[in-house]
């Protein structure tokens, strides 16, 4: 019998909240890449990496509670918009287009950073009260 990799069920011992910084960092990542291989006139890695980054704010789009009203609508908006633009970008070779995806996502992650730090506020005032 196969022994179970341990390392499989990281993900599953991650909260949610942190998933999906984890995701929200990789699709960063994964235009910034695009971004060196568009310097570096590597076609084949400006489109692997967008590719990438796509799965990617896709996996955040199908992480959303629809359940949640506007906020979860807006993103849903929000992240199809930056699928479009990448798929510009793709096409076109849009330098303009990642760089725009990037800068957005970069602020949604900027207020997903924002809920950590409140809720550890809040923790932190709850045990000293």
């Amino acid at each position: 019998m196969n022994a179970i990799n341990p390392k499989l069920f990281k993900a599953a011992e991650t909260s949610s909240y942190h998933a999906i910084k984890l995701v929200m960092e990789g699709a960063l990542k994964r235009m910034q890449e695009a971004a060196d291989a568009f310097d570096n006139g590597d076609g084949e890695g400006w489109c692997r990496s967008i590719i990438k980054a796509h799965g990617l704010i896709l996996g955040l789009r199908a992480s959303l509670d629809m359940d949640q009203g506007s906020i979860a609508d807006n993103l849903d908006s929000l992240y199809e918009y930056m699928q479009g633009r990448l798929n510009v970008a793709i096409e076109d070779v849009d330098i303009d287009a990642l760089s725009e995806v990037y800068n957005l996502l970069e602020e949604v992650k900027s207020g997903w950073d924002g809920i950590e730090l409140f809720a550890a506020d809040v923790e932190e005032s709850a045990v000293s009260a």
